[in-house]
């Protein structure tokens, strides 16, 4: 190996470390926080995702309880591959996770809708909360 190909070698090595000094060298984070400072400025569409959410996890408690004592709920709406199996149907514990996984979700949804401004910016934001 000759000194000339130890040089280029570091200086690659170097270079590609620069690449992840940085974790949000995207912006991620900075596209997230406009789009949350944004949405601040709407408290009704706020509140409207808020009350759903709260309504959503409350809707869960139910059908939770009707799968502990055996008994068959409707299965949930949506093809996510991930919640393909059985279980999160008729388990009780993963089918409030689940629930309240999308909840969560679309409350993220509806606060980044509500804070909407630039696209790019936009995409960046829902980008890094999915």
């Amino acid at each position: 190996m000759t000194a000339a190909s130890v040089v280029s070698r570091v200086s690659a090595i170097s270079a590609a470390e620069d690449l992840f000094a940085d974790p949000d060298t995207p912006e991620f984070g900075k596209a997230m926080g406009a789009a949350l400072i944004r949405s601040a400025a709407h408290p009704l569409s706020l509140t409207t995702a808020s009350l759903t959410y709260a309504s959503s996890l409350v809707k869960l408690a139910p059908g939770s309880v009707a799968r502990m004592l055996g008994r068959k709920g409707t299965p949930a709406e949506g093809n996510d591959r991930r919640f393909a199996d059985a279980a999160w149907d008729e388990n009780p514990a993963y089918f409030a996770i689940r629930g309240a996984y999308l909840a969560a979700c679309k409350l993220g949804e509806d606060v980044l809708l509500a804070g909407s401004g630039s696209d790019v910016g936009d995409a960046k934001a829902r980008l890094a909360f999915q």
